[in-house]
């Protein structure tokens, strides 16, 4: 009824080392190129977006008036 605590301990951490590891491995040989291959787009199209979006803002500060439809599509892309 009342196990060997350190014996329980020894087995989790065993366990959560075997885990990690297995994963790591599977990680590395099943998605070796998962963003890789579109890390240049995504990046092109993130500071598009973020470029547009203080754009937006300016014009926010500028005009000091209603939020405009296009600042919230442009806040939208953004995140």
């Amino acid at each position: 009824m009342q196990p060997d605590v350190l014996s329980v301990i020894k087995y989790r951490v065993v366990d959560t080392l075997v885990g990690a590891g297995l994963s790591y491995i599977a990680m590395l040989w099943l998605w070796p190129t998962w963003e890789y291959v579109d890390i240049k787009e995504s990046v092109a199209k993130s500071v598009k977006a973020n470029k547009d979006f203080l754009c937006q803002i300016s014009l926010i500060y500028q005009e000091k008036g209603v939020i405009p439809t296009s600042y919230i599509l442009a806040r939208k892309e953004v995140f």
